[in-house]
């Protein structure tokens, strides 16, 4: 069962959920984020090009997902995921070939004779396209080239009468892969080529853009020139207290598992930092104690719950952090922010003062997009408590 939206763009309230850690929760196993998703529907309206500002392990990809599946009436979404992109015209062959298979393509057949004829006329140039690069005497570049031309053209002639969003995931990591490959000359023309789709496109057609690490700083980092200053930015924040109480409650409910609202909510104050994985990953291990026990749950088990957390068992779901910044950063860099990262784990906290702020700057911005630590007071602290510990035994 998909979730549904009413009239305000809200999600209407699922009873039941499966616990999905790890993986994108879908359909009835989403838990409506209602203010974000309304936020992101009132923003569209407005045709706005938005990007989803949200550190790891946030949602912001089941967001887009539950988007796509249970769209708006008068809405087309298209869910693209570019992390493993490293060139520009391999991300714009992708954007097509993923209009090619989706259902949007035949919503947007279905609209008017001449969105049909556009789309169609479309996928029979980029059908051509594949042809020339492998069988006509022509460079690769030549080939690839005309597939960017081909989605501008596409931007430009399309008039849908349902706005069409193409939602892109991981985009800074691609913008930096091509950077990585082909030179920071080549990453800022690949921003500019984005920035001029988005302002040649007609009237309803519109991006989304998101990913695990901060665009904004790796735009600024490339060139300080304006490549991104159009995109409307829609905070991903955590779980309010309400919400996060109500999703323990359906998830533990879900689960048959017996617990008070009151361990409930030390749960909670022992997580502090409320985004749905954090969560998440507690509950199936309280749920794993249940099974064992058949006892209702404890504060005593929540402790051991969050030992457990942080130690090598849950490597497959915080491991991600370490390896990302083994993924995405320079070496100085990486470097610097492992440096940062351990003696926070270890001290609990470092102040601004004990560093040196124009040798970090880059670094700490970073790792709080990210969602690895956040400033408070001239003072930065990891986000979960749950990461600080396992980053202390495992990092």
């Amino acid at each position: 069962m998909l979730p549904i939206f009413d009239k305000n763009f809200v999600v209407k309230q699922v009873v039941v959920m499966k616990n999905v850690v790890g993986q994108i929760p879908r359909g009835e196993d989403f838990y409506p984020r209602n203010d974000i998703i309304k936020r992101i529907y009132v923003r569209l309206e407005s045709g706005n090009h938005l990007y989803l500002s949200a550190p790891r392990r946030s949602g912001k990809t089941s967001i887009m997902r539950a988007l796509e599946d249970a769209p708006r009436d008068g809405y087309v979404f298209i869910y693209l995921d570019v992390e493993d992109c490293n060139d520009q015209e391999d991300y714009f062959r992708m954007l097509a070939e993923e209009l090619e298979k989706s259902e949007a393509k035949g919503t947007l057949e279905k609209l008017s004779n001449r969105g049909k004829s556009t789309i169609n006329s479309f996928l029979d140039r980029i059908k051509s396209i594949k042809v020339a690069g492998v069988e006509i005497e022509t460079t690769q570049s030549e080939a690839l080239k005309s597939f960017t031309l081909a989605f501008e053209d596409l931007l430009r002639e399309l008039e849908p009468e349902s706005k069409l969003v193409i939602m892109v995931d991981e985009f800074p990591i691609a913008v930096e892969n091509i950077a990585k490959v082909h030179g920071r000359q080549a990453a800022v023309q690949f921003l500019l080529a984005n920035r001029a789709m988005r302002q040649r496109a007609k009237n309803g057609v519109l991006f989304i853009y998101t990913g695990s690490i901060g665009l904004p700083s790796v735009a600024r980092k490339l060139d300080p020139a304006p490549t991104i200053n159009d995109l409307n930015i829609v905070d991903i924040t955590p779980l309010n207290p309400k919400e996060a109480l109500e999703m323990c409650k359906i998830l533990f409910r879900s689960g048959k598992v017996p617990i008070d609202e009151v361990v409930i909510l030390y749960l909670l104050d022992k997580i502090k930092w409320h985004m749905p994985f954090f969560i998440q990953l507690l509950v199936q291990m309280l749920k794993d104690i249940w099974d064992n026990t058949q006892l209702d749950i404890t504060t005593d088990d929540i402790n051991q719950a969050l030992d457990k957390a942080a130690s090598n068992r849950s490597n497959a779901y915080l491991a991600s952090y370490r390896d990302r910044l083994d993924k995405a950063l320079t070496d100085d860099l990486r470097s610097l922010g492992l440096h940062i990262l351990n003696f926070i784990a270890k001290e609990g906290s470092v102040h601004q003062n004990d560093l040196n702020l124009e040798e970090t700057r880059n670094i700490l911005e970073i790792l709080e997009y990210d969602g690895y630590i956040y400033e408070q007071e001239g003072s930065y602290r990891f986000n979960s408590p749950i990461l600080r510990m396992w980053w202390q035994k495992n990092a």
